[in-house]
């Protein structure tokens, strides 16, 4: 199975189990205290208030958030597995068993909430200087730009539509064109213009994800890849990722280890098969590692963004 579909899943069996937990103790409560509607009322409406809160601490979480995540779902199988048992226990031996059992729901509800990372801000702590936090990073395929930027270097703050584009044919790409750009107040005659070669990375198809490979007993090498649609859509099946392009169309490079090209096979699909064959005709050992390197074709900018993996 894919890794994001299994991370789909985790998510899935996660956020269910914190559901029944949430369940369990409306459950237990109304057995050892009485009134059902008031117990579950109040979990309820506590149990979602904490995952409120859960979601804005994720906001402070801006590394290591892969293990992050699974301290998390560690805190959530832990306090939620036990809960019941502890409950119990309380209910026996404290007399403050409400504090327990409206603190251990809160706990909970917070941790669920954290699952969700997806918040940032911008503090403004000086003139023209702001404090970013809870980025989301990487997004649109924009990965290869995250270790460019220091502290303290300048930004543009985009406000209202933010970015605007113009719409060109096809066949303006790669060629100069002089432009102008106005701030407030001033006129076009007295802006200094510059000239620039529109290359069409916003129609450029995104590079491909998860490159991986097995080999068969004969050491033929199965390559596949997972497509990243230019479709701005969130999908929780990866086998029904929408084209962004009239054709489905891949190139692969092979290389060996000091980077030299090999071979460069095109394919209509998310695989292709490197036979033990093609690679001793290309001077590598069958088994040997190999460097593969894929790039989506598209219909206005031919070549994509590439994804190389060793394997």
């Amino acid at each position: 199975m894919p890794r994001l579909s299994l991370l789909y899943l985790n998510v899935l069996v996660v956020a269910t189990c914190g559901l029944i937990y949430e369940l369990l103790a409306g459950t237990l409560a109304s057995h050892v205290l009485g009134d059902s509607v008031t117990q579950f009322s109040i979990i309820i409406g506590l149990y979602l208030s904490a995952m409120g809160v859960g979601s804005w601490l994720s906001g402070h979480l801006d590394r290591a958030l892969a293990t992050r995540f699974l301290d998390v779902e560690l805190g959530v199988a832990l306090l939620g597995g036990l809960s019941a048992p502890i409950l119990l226990f309380a209910f026996a031996r404290l007399s403050w068993f409400p504090v327990v059992l409206y603190g251990l729901v809160f706990l909970i509800g917070a941790l669920v909430g954290l699952e969700i990372i997806g918040f940032r801000s911008a503090e403004l702590i000086g003139t023209h200087t702001y404090r970013l936090s809870g980025l989301l990073r990487g997004l649109r395929q924009t990965e290869a730009t995250i270790n460019e930027h220091i502290q303290d270097e300048a930004f543009i703050l985009l406000t209202g539509k933010g970015l605007e584009f113009i719409e060109l044919e096809n066949a303006a790409q790669g060629m100069p064109r002089a432009y102008k750009v106005l701030t407030p107040g001033s006129r076009l005659p007295e802006a200094s213009s510059f000239t620039m070669a529109v290359q069409g990375a916003s129609a450029q198809c995104f590079a491909p994800i998860n490159v991986r490979g097995t080999r068969d007993l004969s050491n033929n090498l199965t390559i596949e890849w997972t497509r990243v649609s230019r479709a701005n859509v969130r999908l929780l099946s990866q086998q029904a990722i929408p084209m962004a392009e009239p054709f489905e169309r891949y190139e692969v490079e092979i290389r060996d280890a000091s980077d030299n090209l090999l071979r460069t096979m095109v394919v209509a699909g998310p695989f292709v098969v490197y036979t033990a064959a093609q690679q001793t005709a290309d001077g590598i050992t069958p088994g040997n590692t190999v460097l593969a390197f894929v790039r989506q074709l598209g219909d206005i900018v031919h070549a994509g963004r590439t994804r190389g993996a060793a394997l």
